[in-house]
């Protein structure tokens, strides 16, 4: 298919082009309790084509784009129609001039997983026997479940010679769990991601969850509290650290949304500990690891805060060439140095844990975030009181 689009490049008015051909074999499977309601899967493959430009007006130079889809049922007339449209439509669009992205040196950090080691088609089930594993108690259970794993078959291929190929897994599932207490019945959300078959992993999680929903039917009115620390767990404390990655993404600075040089504070005046972090390419058992960006850039681990204080802007290939910095491409994986207290020490006097929240969102623009809290803990030594 990839041959079949450069040919027909060659006959089509472009300064250069971009394919990412993305071919997704599926499992997804589909329960109510503890039957299977249904079970497919399925095989797809999405070729996007953008169609590069560069013009001038008035001795001002642009490279205009334009993406489209194909499929590989199109014929090679229908394609080189789809073609020539994105190319006219790329000839009206006024970018300010970039280079794209050539072929690189830098090694390549392959994304690994065992889901590679066995028969694809049989990851399913033994997803499905690690979660009902865990559902084992009288007053509570495993209302439904969906599971989706992806194999996805990655190849980018531009115009400069670029063409980087890679086999990347991904995991979903959506979890519903009820408990009940007397006449009180308590449903609860959670979605688990992995990149990895583990199932000692996935019971635990899903163990967790039944747990979590018996706290919140149970979970008594909370008092009034005064001058006690918050804790954030789980997928809130992710959410807010996006706070700063977006503050050191090159398409704000050239855009004038987040104008701080490096070495500047992200913090303000620091009451705690100063913030230390890292964008990586590649993460165990993370959905996000990818060894190139989209446009086919090589990543590599990337200090961007370091004690407060922004250390570098990440971005694209375009974005760097328009503030003529060197490109750093976006790796999608977080690494934040620990804090000076451990876990004990935050412990070690009365504090609220927010368990569960519902639909958490951090404004970059501003630092305010919001979110429903469905479950937390007021604890104290090995007292322990839930509240809803």
């Amino acid at each position: 298919m990839i041959k079949r689009i450069k040919k027909i490049m060659e006959s089509i008015n472009n300064s250069g082009w971009l394919i990412n051909d993305v071919q997704t074999e599926s499992i997804e499977l589909f329960f109510v309790k503890k039957n299977m309601d249904m079970n497919r899967g399925k095989k797809v493959n999405h070729i996007d084509v953008t169609v590069y430009v560069d013009f001038e007006e008035n001795k001002i130079k642009y490279k205009g784009s334009s993406k489209t889809r194909l499929s590989p049922t199109m014929s090679d007339a229908e394609m080189t129609n789809a073609l020539d449209v994105a190319a006219l439509a790329a000839s009206f669009v006024k970018n300010p001039y970039y280079e794209l992205v050539s072929p690189s040196d830098e090694k390549i950090l392959y994304p690994t997983s065992n889901f590679s080691e066995g028969e694809f088609k049989e990851f399913g089930p033994r997803l499905a026997e690690a979660v009902y594993k865990a559902d084992v108690y009288d007053n509570g259970k495993v209302n439904s479940t969906e599971f989706f794993i992806n194999k996805n078959d990655i190849r980018i291929v531009n115009s400069l010679g670029v063409d980087i190929a890679y086999t990347k897994y991904d995991g979903m599932i959506e979890l519903i769990t009820d408990w009940k207490e007397e006449l009180d019945e308590v449903e609860l959300y959670n979605m688990i991601s992995f990149a990895d078959f583990n199932p000692k992993v996935i019971y635990e999680e899903v163990k967790n969850s039944l747990l979590e929903t018996k706290e919140r039917a149970i979970a008594t009115s909370l008092p009034k509290i005064d001058g006690v620390p918050v804790l954030f767990g789980k997928n809130a404390v992710k959410t807010f650290m996006n706070y700063y990655i977006a503050r050191t993404q090159l398409m704000y600075k050239y855009q004038g949304i987040f104008e701080a040089e490096i070495g500047e504070s992200l913090q303000g005046d620091v009451k705690g500990d100063s913030v230390t972090k890292s964008l990586l390419p590649n993460l165990k058992n993370s959905t996000f690891s990818s060894p190139c960006d989209e446009d086919g850039f090589v990543l590599k681990d990337v200090d961007i805060v370091k004690d407060g204080k922004l250390a570098t802007y990440v971005g694209n290939k375009r974005y760097s060439d328009y503030l003529e910095l060197e490109p750093t491409g976006i790796p999608r994986n977080t690494k934040v140095k620990h804090g000076s207290l451990s876990e004990k020490d935050m412990k070690s006097s009365p504090y609220l844990k927010l368990i569960a929240l519902y639909d958490f969102q951090v404004n970059a623009l501003t630092g305010d975030f919001d979110g429903e809290i469905s479950l937390e803990r007021n604890l104290y030594g090995e007292k322990t009181n839930p509240y809803p």
